[in-house]
Order: structure tokens, then sequence, then C-alpha cells
């Protein structure tokens, strides 16, 4: 297949062999805990798709920022997850479900399969939590896949979530790893070093000696 359109989306769809009519709703332009997603029906895998972009602009970053840990609770188990995610997933899920609950009234054997990259996956990961405790989407058993998924929970619901969340992480990215939680750890472990080496610089000074 010839992708002939120079514009981006039409390209990507052209390129994934997508077609117009695939494209159940979508939302191309980024704003404030607003970002990129597109739900697409793919006829060949029987699945409906939820595609959550990653950081691309200032205010994708913006989202990133609000790393504050808020409760975050699924199914019986208690936890923390990034607040600017959680905010997004919600906004997500509003405009999503309908459309999802519409598309599987007239393929019910489809299943639903969220997709995000980076912010988009961390969002990925809490929607399809959200989607999962739905009882109108429980017989689909959402599934998600994520590529250099953001760190966006506590250790509970991540160990929770492996059974139907796939994180692919790319040797060392830093993005999975980096947490407010882990900045703060970091820096403690700097400020520890730091405060000991001044410590083995006063011994060394006081007995004249190379520490």
């Amino acid at each position: 297949m010839i992708c002939s359109r120079i514009k981006r989306f039409p390209a990507l769809l052209c390129a994934a062999e997508f077609h117009e009519d695939d494209v159940l709703y979508s939302e191309r332009t980024s704003r404030f805990l607003k970002p990129a997603f597109t739900v697409i029906r793919d006829q060949e895998s029987k699945c409906l798709l939820v595609f959550i972009r990653g950081t691309r602009s200032i205010k994708d970053t913006l989202i990133d920022t609000l790393c504050a840990y808020v409760s975050f609770d699924h199914n019986m188990v208690s936890g923390h997850a990034h607040r600017g995610m959680v905010v997004v997933a919600d906004w997500i899920s509003k405009h999503c479900i309908p459309v999802l609950l519409e598309a599987l009234r007239q393929y019910p054997h489809f299943k639903i399969k969220i997709v995000g990259h980076s912010l988009g996956g961390g969002t990925a990961a809490l929607l399809t939590h959200k989607l999962r405790e739905m009882e109108e989407l429980s017989s689909t058993r959402p599934t998600c896949v994520t590529f250099g998924l953001a760190a966006c929970v506590t250790l509970e619901l991540a160990e929770l979530g492996k059974p139907f969340i796939t994180s692919i992480v790319n040797g060392s990215d830093i993005v999975p790893t980096l947490s407010a939680s882990s900045s703060h750890n970091f820096i403690a472990e700097g400020q520890q070093c730091l405060s000991n080496d001044q410590v083995l610089g006063s011994i060394g000074i006081l007995f004249d000696i190379d520490l």
C-alpha cells in the first residue's frame, strides 16, 4: 500500500493498513490534561484499539510534572498513582467508553486493547485498570501494551497489572524508572554520599591522612 497523502495522521493510518472509516474517535490536538488519542476498529485482529500519544508538546510535559501521587484503588487493591495521568485517564475514559460500548454492540466478539507510549503508556495502564472494573466491558477483558511506560503506580498496583499489562522497555531507558519517589531517593542518597565525603575529609584533615 502506497501512502500518497502528506498529512501525518492519514499517513500513519495508511502505513498500518487502516482506513478512515476504521477511526471511531480521534482527538488529534493535545491540550493541557487532554492529550491526543484515537480509537480504531481493527477488523483483522478483531480488536478495538485505543492509542494514547506520549509526551510531544509543552502541554504534555506539564502533565508529566503533576507527579504527586494520589489514591488509586482497583479490585480491592489500594495504591497510589501519578496525579496527572489519573486525571488524563479519567478524561479519556469519559470520551472513549461510549464509543467502545457502541462499537461492541456491532462487534460483540471484539476485544479491547489500550496502547500507549511514555506518558501515553502510563495513562493507558491506568485506563486499562479502570475499564476492567466496568461490568459492561467485563466480557472483553481489556488488555494493555505500553512502550517506555512512565512510572505511574505503586508496587501493589503494578503487581496486580502483570496479567493484563505488557510493558516494553528499550534497554536502560530512564523514563520507566523516573518518578517523584525515585527522584527523592536519588537526591537523598546523593546528600548522604556528600555528607559521608565531608566526614571522611574532616577526619583526613584532623589526622593528616589521605582518605
